[in-house]
């Protein structure tokens, strides 16, 4: 019987040492609990002996600032009273670090019927927790995508009329008269407003992205030759780039505006001079990584990073970097717009963004984006901007928003174009089947109730096979990209516009579309 006690013992205690979870007992006299037994794994968990553990005031020592007082009446409520637990709290580890534990209890009565001894475990639930605030932080940039998307794409449509108009008036009035000073800075005002829908279009991944395969060394250099003339001269630039050429595809323009948001963030940061590294490198991400970093897929990827010398943020900062129109600097120091902006384009991108920075340790920002093995693609790059922006074709002109439909057909209109205007696809197609002479380019809206503009032109398409599209965008989301109709050199045309961009935009659908 006693070779069989030891054995039974010796295996109890095998399965608590190597248990995933920590197993605990308490005894209750009064109101005080006091810890009779915690398993040897207590240590792998927090750090800690068993005998340290052993102590009630260790664990109530332990307890995170911010649950203590939940925790502790709960045990007042609840544990002394009879009654188990399943709570989560952060205990914290030697390292001083905290981890996340979930705490399920019950409570043994004794033969007086009284509240007599607590038996639980602690199951560690860190990474788990870790999972459900990168989801939640998911959620929510996601939420602030849709509804950022949603009010810049509504925006561009006033902005369109407002920049449209002002434009045409701007053309019918004389110097003479003073107004057109007056004029531009209608203009001004909506050239501001617009950039700042750009940027949040930038954020909510919907802006149109024309992306094009090349060397991001290259894109590094040629950017870092503008930011000279915007970084301070107590400032120093350098660069730390892979020695290798490094294939990417992305939209240039959209990536050098990422880069430059970037370096002027770390410009503002160190007002009293410093230094501003940006490197890149090759980067295999491993398994572990990937876990952390949800959107990026297996294979060889790059790493832009941009490191300053700078005040730094504090840890608490860093999950609301991202979020538009939340900035840490003066008010009137910056819209807080840049860095959501490099976020949505990162994203959109296929890549992922991170942030480290410690008060009077600096920040860096690094950006992890796939390479490519396509080769590098031709572009038409301006051709067909020196053709005129006059011609007689003739046009069907698609958009749901009145203001917007009547600005570009009168615009076109007085560049000599025949134009057909339609509020809605329905009415589009019904045009297009009664048309009696050619209808040589669609110009149509991509986001329109009932049928998207992308769906519309492949239905007019198998109408007229050689009509030439263009497709208009207050926001157009990815459905262009993922269709594949967003190639390098194709026209696109964004909102806001001016009569000089939409003729010139059409010219070049018409003549190379």
């Amino acid at each position: 019987a006693e070779t069989d006690l030891k054995r039974a013992r010796s295996t109890l205690g095998e399965l608590l040492a190597h248990s995933p979870a920590v197993i605990y007992a308490l005894k209750i006299e009064g109101d005080t609990l006091v810890p009779v037994l915690v398993s040897d794994n207590v240590e792998r968990l927090l750090g800690v002996s068993v005998a340290e553990a052993s102590h009630y005031q260790w664990w109530e020592g332990s307890l995170h600032p911010e649950d203590r007082e939940r925790i502790l009446k709960c045990l007042r409520d609840d544990m002394l009273q009879g009654r188990g637990l399943s709570v989560e709290y952060r205990l914290r580890h030697r390292d001083g670090s905290y981890r996340w534990v979930e705490d399920n209890s019950r409570v043994l009565f004794g033969f007086d019927g009284r509240p007599h001894e607590v038996i639980g475990v602690w199951n560690d639930i860190t990474e788990r927790k870790s999972l459900e605030d990168q989801l939640r932080q998911a959620q929510k940039m996601e939420a602030v995508g849709l509804l950022a998307g949603g009010v810049a794409h509504d925006f561009n449509n006033i902005l369109t009329g407002i920049k449209g108009f002002a434009g045409l008036v701007r053309e019918a009035v004389g110097v003479e008269t003073g107004i057109q000073s007056d004029v531009d800075e209608i203009i001004k005002a909506a050239d501001r407003a617009a950039s700042m829908t750009r940027q949040l279009l930038a954020f909510s991944r919907k802006q149109v992205l024309v992306p094009s395969v090349v060397d991001l060394n290259c894109l590094v250099r040629n950017t870092a030759m503008l930011l000279e003339r915007l970084i301070e001269e107590n400032i120093k630039l350098k660069l730390s780039l892979e020695p290798l050429p490094l294939p990417i595809k992305v939209d240039s323009s959209q990536f050098e505006q990422a880069l430059m948001n970037l370096a002027v963030n770390s410009r503002d940061a160190m007002p009293e001079g410093g230094a501003i590294t940006i490197a890149t490198r090759a980067f295999e991400p491993s398994v572990e990584f990937l876990e952390s970093h949800r959107e990026l897929g297996p294979g060889p990827h790059v790493v832009i990073s941009v490191a300053d010398t700078g005040q730094g943020m504090e840890p608490a900062l860093l999950p609301r970097i991202f979020d538009p129109f939340f900035t840490t600097k003066e008010k009137g120091k910056g819209t807080g717009l840049g860095l959501s902006m490099v976020y949505g384009f990162v994203k959109q991108s296929g890549g992922d963004v991170s942030v480290e920075s410690q008060p009077g340790q600096g920040t860096k920002f690094s950006i992890y984006l796939p390479t490519t093995a396509e080769p590098p693609e031709v572009s038409l790059g301006r051709r067909g901007a020196e053709n005129p922006r006059w011609g007689d074709e003739t046009i069907l002109l698609i958009e749901d928003d009145q203001m917007v439909r009547r600005l570009a057909a009168r615009i076109l209109r007085q560049a000599g174009y025949h134009v057909i205007e339609a509020e809605n696809a329905a009415e589009g197609m019904r045009l297009t089947r009664e048309a009696t002479e050619r209808i040589h380019l669609l110009l149509t809206d991509v986001v329109m109730p009932g049928m998207s503009g992308v769906e519309l032109a492949d239905s007019i398409a198998r109408l007229s096979p050689s009509i030439k599209v263009l497709f208009v965008s207050g926001y157009a989301g990815d459905s262009l990209t993922r269709q594949g109709m967003v190639k390098p050199g194709k026209p696109l045309l964004s909102k806001p516009f001016t009569a000089e961009t939409l003729t010139s935009r059409v010219r070049l659908a018409l003549d190379f579309g």
